[in-house]
C-alpha cells in the first residue's frame, strides 16, 4: 500500500457470500471478467495490475486477452498452466498474434 498499489478481492457471481445468477447462462467467463471490470471502474480505475489464482488464473488470462495491455499492463497467474500450451501456443505469441 505504501508504493501505491491496492489489493481488491471481490466476491464473484456465485463465489462465497455472493449472489448467483437466476439464469445460469449469466453465470460465464465474460460476466465475471465484466464485473471485474465494473469493480475497479468503480474504483475509478481505468487500467490495473491483475493476479490471479486457480479459477481466478483462468479468469485473469480471459479479462487480459479480453481488455489487452491498455487496461491490464500486467498479470500474474498462480498454480496453473496456461490452457493453450497443450495445443503448443505461448501466452506470449497469444497475446502477440491479439494485440500485435
Amino acid at each position: 500500500a505504501n508504493a501505491g498499489f491496492h489489493a481488491v478481492a471481490p466476491d464473484q457471481r456465485g463465489y462465497g457470500g455472493s449472489e448467483s445468477p437466476e439464469d445460469w447462462r449469466e453465470y460465464n467467463v465474460f460476466s465475471v471478467a465484466s464485473d471485474n471490470l465494473a469493480v475497479a471502474s468503480y474504483l475509478g480505475y481505468d487500467s490495473f495490475y491483475l493476479v490471479g489464482h486457480d479459477w481466478g488464473a483462468w479468469l485473469t488470462w480471459i479479462m487480459a486477452l479480453l481488455y489487452g495491455p491498455t487496461v491490464i499492463p500486467a498479470f500474474a497467474c498462480l498454480s496453473v498452466p496456461w490452457p493453450a500450451s497443450r495445443r503448443g501456443i505461448g501466452m506470449l505469441k497469444s497475446l502477440k498474434m491479439k494485440f500485435g
